[in-house]
């Protein structure tokens, strides 16, 4: 037998997490539970699935007895947990043969007292991811850096499982990295370039032609989810990549994922060099207009246009029935270069995607104005 003091807050929190790295269809039946475990004298609860495994720190109280790792109930105790008052829980568990008997108490306010228990299994079976020691880049960064744009980009991924480009691509070398998530018809990219040293490992060298090796390291949208929750307090996140597998580390916190098979595309063959066109807006502003005008659009392309004479930029949508909305933004909204890079002859414009710009797309995250660069104007808007 052994006593356990835990926060009721603390545990559901930790219970939240790691429910991020879990699957409804779990394909063994132990990994429907999380574990509760003791390494180095520090606790920790850790869920997963065959594919990624989720281990967070949390304050344990061993008030008598020697500790045991045990399986908690994933589902049941989140339920209970979310339903009571934010005071601390002693857990009574003793051994029953094969499982524990857990008897849980606590305190409220005033004479308020409660009672629950539930049975368990032991988590000496648990299975723990173990990478190979290999390790083809590694590098630390800010978590700002980091967890927005893999968010952003994992809203651009391919909604088919199958396609490599179902995954958001990190694009590792020495100097820093590219973050690209497609859908082989929009495709959003973000660029952090720190310099040399920036990244280490056996892929972040320099080849003998003098080029920067690299590594591709692809995430799917269900692990860059479970990645954003369990580290959006840290400051800092530590990415280790081994090839089968990328780790991230920050405070006792460590998500471990199976690294997707497969080559990511060569996206930048279809972002254009030369961009004449262009024109940078309010964020804010331009947001609320679209939301605004995709009221209007088809409802089977979502499609909204901008067009822009140098001193106003107009966007408009057409529906299906012929409906038509129209937007102004004046110049203290819109910044335009010189005449000859403006989308400003005639009624020169382009056409863009209302969920490509309110959806999940990174620019509604990153500083105050979006720039918006024109390679080509379609030939029916000139």
């Amino acid at each position: 037998m052994f006593l356990l003091q835990i926060s009721t807050s603390a545990l559901a929190d930790c219970l939240q997490a790691v429910s991020k790295a879990m699957t409804s269809k779990a394909p063994l039946v132990i990994l429907d539970d999380a574990l509760l475990t003791c390494e180095d004298g520090k606790y920790f609860i850790i869920g997963g699935s065959n594919d990624a495994s989720l281990k967070m720190p949390i304050e344990v109280n061993l008030m008598k007895g020697t500790f045991e790792p045990i399986m908690l109930p994933h589902k049941l105790l989140s339920q209970t947990l979310n339903l009571m008052p934010d005071v601390p829980v002693v857990y009574n568990i003793e051994t029953t043969g094969e499982s524990y008997a857990v008897k849980c108490e606590y305190s409220g306010r005033g004479e308020q007292k409660g009672r629950f228990s539930f049975t368990c299994d032991s988590g000496a079976g648990y299975p723990i991811i173990k990478p190979k020691d290999e390790i083809l880049a590694q590098f630390t960064v800010a978590t700002k850096d980091l967890i927005a744009p893999l968010t952003a980009a994992s809203g651009f991924v391919s909604d088919n499982d199958i396609q490599v480009i179902s995954k958001a691509d990190i694009h590792v070398d020495a100097e820093g990295y590219d973050i690209v998530g497609t859908n082989g018809h929009t495709l959003y990219k973000y660029v952090f370039h720190e310099g040399t040293g920036f990244a280490t490992g056996s892929n972040c060298g320099v080849s003998e032609s003098g080029s920067l090796n690299y590594s591709d390291i692809l995430l799917t949208p269900h692990a860059i989810s479970a990645l954003a929750n369990a580290f959006r307090k840290q400051e800092e996140v530590s990415v280790t990549y081994v090839g089968s597998h990328v780790i991230f580390e920050a405070n006792d916190i460590r998500f471990t994922v199976v690294a997707p098979e497969g080559r990511f595309p060569n996206y930048n063959s279809v972002i254009p060099t030369n961009q004449p066109y262009s024109v940078t807006v309010n964020k804010k502003e331009i947001i609320e207009a679209l939301k605004r005008i995709n009221v209007f659009a088809n409802a089977n392309t979502n499609a909204i246009w901008m067009r822009s004479n140098g001193m106003l930029l107009t966007i408009g949508a057409d529906g299906e029935a012929g409906e038509e909305c129209h937007q102004l933004l004046p110049d203290e909204v819109c910044q335009f270069p010189s005449p000859a890079h403006n989308l400003r002859n005639g009624s020169h414009g382009l056409y863009v995607g209302y969920d490509m710009y309110c959806g999940h797309c990174g620019i509604v995250l990153f500083g105050r104005h979006l720039c918006f660069h024109v390679a080509h104007v379609p030939h029916h808007l000139r």
